[in-house]
């Protein structure tokens, strides 16, 4: 398990130093979305993207950790991976995440190809809301 720790760590590492910007969404379903929902939305994007990248090194990981938790009945590290391998974090951003129709996301997401890991600050500093006047 740990040696598919290390690699999935070593292969974060090297995809947050490929981070491209990612471009405004400029269809008006996305600018409607509220300030909340658009961050909601960035983070499903984000966890997309970042799943484009290393997302073979975390299936390997989860299933050595399956594997060991099976044989062990040490069930601690796969319920720390669980509470910290969400796309939401808090119950209000999991409220706003539930109630997001993400089939347009999707749709975009598909036709935009394999997205790389990008800078969601930066991605969500295109529009007014999250702008620093």
């Amino acid at each position: 398990m740990t040696e598919s720790y290390t690699a999935l760590e070593s292969k974060m590492e090297s995809c947050d130093k490929i981070e491209e910007k990612l471009p405004k969404i400029n269809e008006q379903w996305f600018i409607k979305l509220s300030k909340k929902e658009k961050y909601a939305a960035a983070s499903y994007l984000d966890y997309l993207a970042d799943m484009n990248c290393y997302g073979n090194e975390q299936q390997k990981y989860e299933s050595a950790m399956l594997a060991y938790t099976a044989e062990s009945k040490d069930k601690h590290d796969l319920e720390e991976w669980f509470s910290s391998a969400r796309v939401y974090r808090s119950p209000e951003f999991e409220n706003t995440f539930s109630k997001l129709d993400i089939s347009r996301l999707l749709h975009w997401y598909k036709q935009h190809g394999e997205l790389k890991p990008f800078d969601i600050v930066q991605f969500l500093q295109q529009y007014p809301e999250f702008q620093q006047h």
